[in-house]
């Protein structure tokens, strides 16, 4: 894996959440 930019990885951290949520419901 390549090391995300702390932008992206404040963007990945929203992405997921808000991914395991449309996946929770």
């Amino acid at each position: 894996m390549h090391e995300i930019p702390i932008e992206n990885r404040k963007y990945n951290v929203i992405y997921k959440r808000h991914f395991m949520h449309l996946t929770f419901l």
